[in-house]
């Protein structure tokens, strides 16, 4: 089974501004998802050993390299991204559509 995951960037609303500064209009950013999921699935928090690394950084690599509005993963590649996705806490309202992206990337038969 192979999976599609969209890694077109998106505008999301700085929502910490309402939170921080009650009134004030939050302001809109690009997110850059092939980064954000490198951030992710690479960040310290992971807690990766060596090989465990070396394995996320070639789905990341897979991911950074891509030009298209997607790219199709086999199984074993979203698994890896997923489960940094699973490791790390303190997603927020700005990752709601990042995390969509992840854990519902279209089955695709191919």
């Amino acid at each position: 089974m192979k999976y599609r995951l969209d890694v077109r960037p998106y505008t999301s609303e700085n929502r910490v501004d309402l939170v921080q500064r009650p009134g004030v209009t939050p302001k809109l950013h690009e997110v850059d998802v092939k980064q954000a999921i490198a951030n992710v699935a690479l960040s310290t928090e992971q807690r990766h050993n060596g090989f465990r690394l070396l394995t996320v950084s070639r789905v990341v690599t897979k991911i950074k390299n891509c030009t298209e509005e997607s790219i199709v993963l086999d199984a074993s590649e979203i698994t890896v991204i997923k489960e940094a996705f699973d490791r790390i806490q303190g997603f927020g309202f700005d990752d709601v559509e990042l995390c969509r992206r992840v854990y519902e990337a279209e089955r695709v038969e191919e």
